[in-house]
């Protein structure tokens, strides 16, 4: 087991995990919380 990844197993398999493995639902996982810490929301305005 990789510490600091996503089990691609749990809690809930996914219908790509089990191909693409632990990498996949990581990189996934990982750009899923990019968007939303990085990326102001489509009806947000920028306020300066």
């Amino acid at each position: 087991m990789a510490t600091g990844s996503w089990d691609p197993q749990g809690p809930v398999a996914d219908r790509w995990s089990q191909a693409a493995g632990r990498i996949y639902v990581t990189t996934l996982n990982l750009l899923m919380l990019e968007v939303y810490y990085r990326h102001l929301p489509l009806y947000q305005t920028l306020s300066e």
